[in-house]
């Protein structure tokens, strides 16, 4: 059972609560026998007492009963998502804004609805940065920023933009606290994912309005790099289990995740001193430097720190 918790932040009483969202998640393993997964770790503002100790307190204990359960987590503080996000799923569509929210009462009453939140959050957190394809002039420009240009407060800015057009915004938000990733990272049962998309620079180089985070492109060398060799979070060997042999065996993949006989040859081999992540927020497709080689299925598709074209990777299904 992998699940995208119903509530990732300390919200309460409105919504459910991420305390609350765990502990659902729990209670199903429990009751079904199946092996649960946490995608993805972590606590959103407003915290109001929500804390990764508190969450991975309920998850050991659940683990000492018996109940079989992982997770994952990117190394960053930041995430990226719909920017209506915020809005309870009664104002929404699959898509966006219902219509009838959009202008007039409906559109004060969702104005309100925002202001309650974001007093609930500090100010830098709710001035989060907007990715928005179908208006150029906001794309990666805050929402501060955005609030100024048009004389607004970041509650009427914000519905502004989203009740705008059709199309979806992104945002990149600030919610999240460095401390509490730090503590799940450290978990033996908690491996690392990136939560981005699969992309090379030449093609979000065709599309400069897409929804990037620098998570898919710098996750996995900024976990070795920062929360391992520099900051030391974690062991060296920790973080690469974490993102190797851990998931592997996590979802069944056969022969993949170590460097053993009969295993199929997916290597990489880093210069520690070299690496580390250059993607950003303001700049997310940016290669990580210090990656030499890499091996895919036997095939060399960086070599001496190019990409060689060749594309020898396929498609697993778990058990594969």
């Amino acid at each position: 059972y992998v699940t995208h918790v119903r509530d990732e932040s300390g919200l309460a009483p409105e919504n459910i609560g991420v305390m609350k969202a765990y502990q659902e998640a729990i209670n199903i393993g429990k009751a079904s026998g199946v092996a649960v997964h946490f995608s993805h770790m972590k606590i959103t503002a407003p915290y109001h007492g929500a804390t990764a100790v508190k969450l991975l307190e309920m998850v050991d204990k659940a683990r000492e009963e018996g109940v079989d359960i992982t997770g994952d987590q990117y190394p960053y503080d930041f995430f990226s998502t719909n920017l209506e996000i915020f809005l309870p799923q009664n104002y929404l569509t699959s898509i966006g804004v219902k219509p009838e929210y959009r202008t007039g009462e409906g559109k004060t009453e969702i104005i309100e609805v925002i202001k309650q939140y974001f007093a609930q959050i500090s100010q830098g957190q709710v001035s989060s940065i907007v990715v928005f394809s179908s208006r150029p002039s906001y794309n990666r420009k805050s929402l501060g920023e955005i609030a100024r240009t048009l004389g607004k407060s970041l509650a009427e800015a914000y519905i502004e933009v989203i009740t705008e057009t059709d199309d979806t915004p992104f945002g990149i938000f600030f919610f999240m606290r460095e401390d509490d990733m730090k503590e799940f990272m450290k978990k033996e049962y908690v491996f690392t994912v990136s939560d981005g998309f699969a992309m090379s620079t030449d093609v979000a180089a065709l599309f400069p309005n897409l929804p990037g985070h620098p998570r898919s492109f710098g996750a996995f060398p900024r976990k070795i790099r920062k929360y391992a060799l520099d900051e030391q979070v974690i062991p060296l060997q920790q973080a690469i289990r974490s993102m190797t042999s851990l998931p592997a065996e996590r979802f069944h993949m056969k022969k993949r995740g170590r460097i053993a006989q009969g295993y199929y040859a997916d290597i990489t081999i880093l210069d520690l001193k070299k690496l580390k992540d250059t993607a950003t927020y303001q700049n997310y497709a940016q290669y990580a430097e210090g990656i030499e080689y890499l091996l895919v299925n036997g095939q060399l598709e960086i070599d001496q720190e190019t990409i060689t074209g060749i594309r020898s990777g396929r498609f697993l299904k778990m058990g594969d």
